[in-house]
């Protein structure tokens, strides 16, 4: 019999497991109503129990545990105690773990959850809390930024036995520099295009279509019989939604459109992302949020093109140089820092940004800006921005990624990085699989006006509203933030929209979540409703 062949399939907006080392182990879930949130498959056989929280059919081995796409698997062996949990390769599904004060290791795919149960009241570690604020992530994405809360890292694999807990790394990415190989290309297309058909929700897709690159080329190599739903969000006019329209009528592909929040549902749909990112997550997602959960149809799985960038020249936008790209647009100004920081922890800002680069760049050894701005995007801000983001969509909507596919990964990765330059890999695809689409490449879509046009909006409606709620949950954060200076940034940013409207959305964020753990912690837990799939027991 295999041991990992699916007992049930249930829709969850988490999965933990609770393990006392040397007793037993028990695995819960949070439900969600049928074709919401994300598929859980889980299966028992005699004493291995096992469960997979992911979108894809995984590709599972008994042996090594193995699995393809985004998502987890949790196996507790009853015959020996041994628990282990095992990541994604780019760590975009979150895997939080922790020990209790009676000695229960919690691991959980839902980190306010888990912090709630604990008990956490949202205490930080500094140098992680300055690195997120800083770039909207932690540097190395396995830091932890909650104090005694740990984070699996990228191809993480996580054993906690009655004797001692480790925490390894299964799988190490190629290095670019292979030339490609007479039929790679089309490989690479197949490798999308099986991704996409491997899904545990059934075969309904919904592709997220935009003006950009990623999403273009995953619309090219999708087989023509199959007639996905489109979906795009956006400030009616975008370029997002025209080229996405025009697109679809194209291919005869069926298409919804949804646009931003209002004032009136921002406070609900910021607070949704706050609580199930525990606050790491910018409020600046509501729009996405409410698009996936208004919008897509419940049994629906979404195809998002994240990721596609691991394969693109992303930091060379613009023609600058790539650490040029990377400080003054990804990392957040000095003066914001200092504005709403509170002066022990703008003290310790240093050297910035440099100082916080060089030591992200040691720990990368990549001496090549080109290099390192490659090792930067797939090692640091896949498993740091990424991750955040999935947290918050995967609780709404089935979510796959098919660049984020082992087969793609293992096809592209080891590429020259040349392929990177113009998005050259990126057209290549699309013009082997639908080279009349080549045009939306060449010449797409430009608009005067952004997906979310955010300086508009915040000069109008949305800037109170953001006011009134940071001036409601900053008290809650007096050990890391100022209140007088964040609350006059805000005013000042209402009156002369600027880029400070991104770092006031990551800090309403975490003041919202810090407000759920340290004024509402027992009302939040009780709002879950976990469930106990299975409890596995040690061999007698």
């Amino acid at each position: 019999m295999d041991p990992f062949k699916p007992s049930k399939t249930l829709w969850a907006k988490g999965l933990m497991a609770e393990i006392e080392p040397g007793r037993a182990c028990r695995f819960l879930i949070w439900p969600a109503p049928e074709g919401v949130g994300t598929p859980l498959t889980w299966g028992q056989d005699g004493l291995l129990t096992w469960a997979y929280f992911g979108a894809q059919r995984s590709a599972v081995s008994p042996s090594t545990y193995e699995f393809t796409g985004v998502g987890t698997l949790f196996a507790h062996d009853g015959r020996n105690g041994k628990m282990t949990v095992m990541g994604d390769r780019l760590g975009i599904q979150p895997i939080h773990y922790s020990q209790d004060q009676n000695g229960v290791w919690h691991v959980s795919t839902h980190l306010m959850w888990l912090l709630l149960t604990l008990g956490h009241d949202g205490t930080v570690n500094s140098s992680s809390f300055l690195a997120h604020m800083s770039f909207g992530y932690t540097g190395r994405p396995h830091d932890e930024l909650y104090s005694g809360v740990r984070k699996l890292p990228p191809a993480g694999r996580l054993v906690i036995t009655m004797r001692e807990v480790t925490q390894d790394v299964y799988w190490s990415p190629p290095m670019p520099c292979c030339k490609m190989e007479p039929g790679q290309l089309p490989v690479l297309a197949e490798a999308l295009k099986a991704s996409m058909q491997s899904i545990t929700a059934g075969d309904s897709l919904c592709l997220g279509l935009t003006a950009g690159k990623d999403s273009l080329c995953l619309a090219s190599v999708i087989d023509e019989n199959v007639k996905p739903l489109t979906a795009t969000f956006g400030i009616l006019n975008c370029a997002d939604q025209q080229q996405a329209e025009k697109i679809s009528v194209e291919l005869s592909w069926p298409h919804v459109f949804g646009t931003v929040c209002g004032p009136n549902e921002f406070s609900m749909w910021a607070s949704y992302v706050a609580f199930h990112s525990a606050g790491l997550t910018t409020a600046s997602y509501v729009d996405m949020a409410a698009f996936m959960g208004k919008l897509i149809p419940p049994g629906r799985t979404f195809v998002i093109g994240e990721g596609g960038e691991c394969v693109r020249d992303f930091f060379r936008a613009g023609g600058r140089p790539p650490m040029e790209t990377l400080q003054r647009d990804y990392m957040t100004s000095v003066e914001f820092l200092k504005r709403t920081l509170t002066p022990e922890r703008a003290g310790q800002l240093g050297n910035y940004p440099h100082e916080m680069l060089a030591c992200v760049r040691a720990g990368a050894k990549q001496s090549n800006d080109d290099a390192f701005a490659n090792y930067f995007y797939r090692h640091q801000r896949m498993p740091g921005n990424f991750s955040l983001r999935h947290a918050v969509l995967s609780t709404l909507r089935a979510k796959i990624s098919p660049f984020l596919d082992s087969q793609f990964i293992n096809h592209a990765y080891g590429l020259e990085l040349d392929w990177h330059t113009d998005s050259r890999l990126h057209r290549a695809l699309i013009a082997q699989a639908r080279p009349h689409l080549t045009n939306y490449f060449d010449s797409p879509i430009r608009t005067m006006q952004t997906v979310q046009e955010w300086p508009a909006r915040f000069s109008g409606e949305i800037g109170p509203v953001v006011y009134r709620l940071l001036k409601e949950t900053l008290p809650f954060c007096e050990d890391v933030f100022q209140q007088e200076g964040t609350l006059a940034l805000c005013k000042e940013t209402i009156a002369r929209p600027s880029k400070a409207i991104y770092h006031l959305f990551r800090v309403l964020s975490f003041s919202l979540a810090r407000q759920a753990l340290r004024a509402e912690t027992k009302k939040r837990l009780a709002e879950i409703p976990c469930v106990p799939i299975v409890k596995a027991t040690l061999l007698a």
